[in-house]
């Protein structure tokens, strides 16, 4: 008898022969059968926990690989930054020495006007 109550004998008779399955032989037959169905079911998980260490290394790797863009990218700002910086100093130095400049020649055009202005009443009293 199958060990959940089932006849299942008639199923393996082959009509040549009459040959019938014992229930020992099947119970066997069921057992072995049972025994690859568990141990391919280890083998699957084995796989599995293989694989699922293979993801975690391979994400661990990309978080490492980010990280260091990440502060790649952070140090380049930073670099662009300081660059800025600099040629914001430069500029507004030059823009003072620009000021500076025209100031001067602002008070070279007055003080020669006014020499010019002098020149002029000079000649016209003579």
């Amino acid at each position: 008898m199958h060990p959940f109550g089932l006849d299942i004998t008639h199923v393996f008779q082959t009509p040549a022969t009459g040959f019938v399955i014992s229930d020992t032989a099947l119970f066997t037959v069921t057992g072995v059968v049972g025994g690859l169905v568990a141990a391919l079911g280890v083998l699957f998980r084995l796989l599995i926990a293989s694989h699922n260490r293979e993801l975690a290394a391979k994400e661990l790797q990309i978080s490492e690989e980010l990280k260091n863009h990440r502060q790649e990218v952070t140090n380049l700002i930073e670099g662009y930054r300081q660059r800025v910086e600099e040629i914001t100093r430069e500029r507004d130095l030059y823009r003072d020495m620009l000021l500076d400049l025209k100031q001067y020649a602002n008070k070279a055009t007055d003080l020669a006007q006014e020499a010019v202005q002098e020149a002029q009443r000079a000649r016209s009293r003579r």
